[in-house]
């Protein structure tokens, strides 16, 4: 989500490529360090890794697409313009379309009743119980 809202479309499936990638090197590199070290060694990384990405998501920017729901525009141009490494000029069209998005969001009517009607249309159900299928069956298949 994060990536989606400070990222171009054109960088978008560029970007989201790195999650996958970084989860599959993680496990590659645990197995080399099991083959490698001593158990014990080897549980280190995996115990403090994780607290690299838990401790740097403090210092990430506030999206401009929050900020703009939550009515702060200028805090939205200096994040825009630092993301995008663009002059305030340069980010106003795209900081308009935010706008009229988040205006489009909030006629829309975000109730949870409209969220709920959403989740339960056929077009996210049939790949939701396919994604809970191959999440099952993988539990149970040893990998």
């Amino acid at each position: 989500m994060y990536l989606r809202e400070i990222s171009t479309p054109e960088l978008r499936g560029q970007l989201t490529i790195f999650m996958p990638l970084a989860a599959n090197t993680g496990n590659l590199l645990m197995y080399i360090f099991g083959y490698l070290l001593p158990w014990r060694l080897t549980t280190l990384p995996g115990a403090f890794l994780p607290l690299l990405p838990i401790i740097l998501v403090f210092f990430l920017p506030e999206t401009p697409v929050w900020l703009v729901s939550r009515g702060r525009k200028d805090e939205a141009e200096k994040t825009l313009c630092s993301l995008r490494g663009l002059s305030p000029e340069h980010v106003q069209q795209e900081l308009k379309l935010m706008e009229i998005l988040d205006e489009e969001s909030k006629d829309d009517g975000d109730s949870w009743k409209h969220q709920l009607g959403l989740l339960v249309q056929r077009s996210v159900l049939i790949p939701m119980a396919i994604l809970v299928f191959l999440f099952f069956t993988q539990s149970f298949s040893g990998s």
